[in-house]
């Protein structure tokens, strides 16, 4: 049978058109990645390990772990629970819960809380230890074991920080508009940090994993909002060649596991720079009062004039007292300590933040005078004026704290 005459020509002009499409998909090039971070790229974002709202992670929700549903309800017509509109307005940023409520109360508390939590929105959420836990390397400090609770003892108030960071670096003028957390931290571009024990955590120069964001940095546009530590120039090792990492636990006068992960690095190219990120609120006036603490926020000096745990040296730091290791190794005495050596980001049991394990060391609970001896003394092993350091009944905090220069 032959084909006729119009039947060719359809044929022929079937094969001219597929042949184009086969021109045009080797023409086309597939665009190159963002070269920027995205949410994708972060912790929530993730979609191994990101946001996964119990509620919507079955069928007929089913969505995909690290979808941007898990937090904002664009419609508020699925699964969650959606706040109440407050003024005849719709929910803030179309969020589940509301923004933030207190100290107990916020959003990220919905799921930063303990995992076993009847409330808790976040499916198989990880334990969230404190600092000397996780760098510390302290197992048994197992309380908290969430940020919710970090945040129910001695902490960071966030009423306080809710009020500080308004009107400042681009955070809004309306308190109801700022979630004190995203005062150091930036949801779309936070990156997990397990402080998994020898992990590589430099790859090509950037540090694998980084939780937060500078509060100067902040800007509504989160591409512009960028994460803190994760660049060179940006870690401890940038501050300063004098910053020696603690022992992680347990202390040795031969310790060769340090923090924040447990590997040999010691002069803290693998820690965010702590400092300069701390001071972008305790470094500078004016001092912001307090109503919880009924006192200003501490403004502290590491710079070169302030504290002698910072970079001040007036080259008699040997007489004060005699460190333990590894802060004994060598001739150099104005060792430079990070902020995390000594406070716990969110919460401790401790007076003023401070960690329940340091240099490797556990410490008791600093509730009552004397208790602050065992802080001092996992770094410090003797003093040389034992008529005025009468050890363990002695309170260090009466003499020495913020700023500390001339053994004072």
């Amino acid at each position: 049978m032959f084909f006729s005459g119009k039947a060719i020509k359809y044929l022929i002009c079937l094969l001219v058109f597929l042949f184009s499409l086969i021109l045009i998909k080797k023409a086309y090039v597939q665009p190159p990645p963002p070269t920027i971070p995205t949410y994708t790229w972060s912790a929530h974002g993730n979609t191994s390990y990101g946001v996964l709202r119990t509620s919507l992670s079955t069928p007929p929700d089913d969505y995909g772990r690290g979808n941007c549903a898990h937090c904002h309800e664009q419609h508020a017509s699925i699964g969650g629970s959606d706040p109440a509109p407050a003024g005849g307005s719709p929910s803030k940023y179309e969020l589940f819960q509301a923004l933030y409520g207190g100290q107990q109360s916020g959003f990220c508390f919905g799921c930063h809380k303990d995992r076993l939590a009847a409330d808790c929105r976040q499916s198989s959420m990880p334990e969230q230890y404190n600092y000397s836990y996780m760098a510390g390397g302290d197992t048994t400090a197992t309380s908290p074991n969430d940020i919710k609770e970090a945040f129910n003892q001695v902490a960071h108030n966030l009423d306080d920080i809710q009020t500080f960071i308004r009107n400042k670096w681009n955070f809004s003028n309306t308190l109801g508009d700022n979630n004190p957390c995203s005062g150091c931290h930036n949801p779309h571009r936070a990156k997990r940090d397990p402080h998994t024990s020898g992990s590589p955590r430099i790859v090509g120069g950037n540090l694998v994993v980084s939780a937060v964001s500078r509060p100067s940095d902040h800007n509504q546009n989160n591409n512009a909002w960028r994460l803190w530590g994760d660049d060179p120039g940006e870690r401890m090792s940038d501050y300063t060649p004098n910053y020696q990492a603690p022992c992680r636990y347990p202390w040795s006068s031969t310790c060769s596991s340090f923090e924040p992960d447990g590997s040999n690095t010691m002069n803290g190219s693998n820690l965010f720079d702590t400092v300069t990120f701390c001071l972008d609120c305790h470094g500078s006036a004016p001092q912001f009062y307090s109503n919880r603490l009924n006192r200003n926020v501490k403004i502290i000096d590491w710079g070169a004039g302030g504290d002698v745990h910072g970079l001040y040296n007036d080259g008699n730091w040997d007489s004060y007292f005699i460190q333990k290791s590894p802060y004994n190794q060598n001739d150099l005495y104005n060792y430079v300590l990070s902020c995390l050596d000594c406070h716990e980001p969110h919460g401790s049991r401790n007076e003023y933040l401070l960690r329940q394990e340091v240099n490797g060391n556990q410490v008791p609970v600093i509730a009552q005078t004397g208790r602050w001896y065992y802080f001092c003394i996992s770094c410090h092993t003797s003093v040389d004026e034992p008529e005025i350091h009468v050890g363990p009944s002695g309170d260090c905090s009466s003499c020495h704290g913020h700023p500390f220069k001339n053994g004072f």
